[in-house]
């Protein structure tokens, strides 16, 4: 396909980077979902934010991992080792906005890292800075329930999950920490999702 006319399509949200480290695939290969690099480079997708989900056990429900912080890190060292072997001929890591013309021009799929909840921060700055590092360009501040940064629209009650009901729960609001977050992500150049996010 023939991307030098066209402006680049990003998908803003995708899980492909999730589902391929999930399921111990390699990046670059049909991963058999709704979408995965072969998928997106035949239709001229340029980029995709991605969209990694690592809940926190601590904070409830049945898929949070006990150490989020760690299972993020291999999520990212998966990544970094897959595109420096064969997948690094069909996608890459975008930091910049060039990394994406780059991959436009180039018919290779630029993965935008980022995080769907801050649960693995627990609020620490320097940990959101290691991971911008790292190649981290934007993050959910929550996806399930609450974390050290606010609070979802959705709330595990025991072993279930439901709306929150601000006449029933705690308050739900950003948080002090997640003030400070949004303020290191601002000046990072970072993009702040509030996508989840209780209204408050």
């Amino acid at each position: 396909m023939d991307n030098s006319l066209t402006a680049p399509i990003i998908d803003a949200h995708g899980h492909t980077l999730d589902l391929a480290f999930k399921s111990g695939s390699k990046l670059h290969q049909d991963l058999g979902g709704l979408t995965d690099v072969p998928l997106m480079r035949a239709g001229g997708v340029a980029a995709q934010l991605t969209a990694c989900w690592v809940p926190d056990a601590e904070i409830g429900g049945p898929h949070g991992s006990r150490h989020p912080l760690q299972e993020v890190l291999r999520i990212i060292d998966y990544l970094h080792r897959q595109l420096e072997g064969e997948a690094g001929e069909y996608a890459l890591l975008a930091t910049t906005a060039d990394h994406i013309e780059e991959a436009h021009k180039s018919g290779k799929v630029a993965f935008v890292l980022g995080l769907e909840g801050g649960d693995a921060l627990k609020g620490d700055l320097s940990v959101l800075r290691t991971l911008y590092r790292l190649g981290l360009r934007h993050l959910g501040l929550v996806h399930e329930g609450r974390n050290a940064l606010g609070t979802a629209t959705q709330v595990w009650d025991g072993p279930t999950m439901r709306l929150y009901d601000s006449e029933v729960d705690p308050p739900g609001r950003l948080t002090e920490a997640g003030r400070q977050v949004i303020g290191e992500m601002n000046r990072l150049g970072m993009l702040v999702d509030i996508t989840h996010m209780v209204e408050a």
